[in-house]
């Protein structure tokens, strides 16, 4: 019997990011979830089970780590690897102190990018 995928949950508020990743996830057998903000998913976590969830920093008027805080917080997420990315630096001892498991920057090629988070979609 084979293993199901892993299920990954992107959040990020660019509609060509989550495009472009959900068809490379997807392609690489991932069960992928994407959502343009995370009162679109709220809801929804304890129905979908994510075991990695991807969230962009800067959600417009959101701040990414605000919602890793609120994830972390629900008592069904306090094992998910939690990634947060950006196309700007980010500070890994904020993102952590927020709850996060690692945090990127998104590199001008996907490739890296991809092999960046490739560790935590095992």
């Amino acid at each position: 019997m084979e293993t199901p995928a892993k299920h990954i949950l992107i959040i990020d508020d660019n509609e060509d990011m989550l495009a472009m990743l959900t068809i490379i996830l997807r392609g690489k057998d991932y069960h992928v979830t994407a959502r343009k903000s995370f009162d679109l998913v709220n809801g929804e976590l304890e129905t979908l089970q994510p075991g990695v969830i991807m969230i962009d920093k800067n959600l417009g008027d959101t701040d990414g780590l605000d919602v890793c805080r609120t994830i972390r917080a629900h008592p069904m997420m306090d094992k998910v690897i939690i990634l947060i990315f950006s196309a700007y630096e980010v500070s890994a001892d904020e993102c952590r102190a927020a709850g996060a498991t690692d945090c990127f920057e998104k590199p001008a090629g996907m490739q890296q990018f991809l092999e960046s988070i490739e560790k935590y979609l095992h």
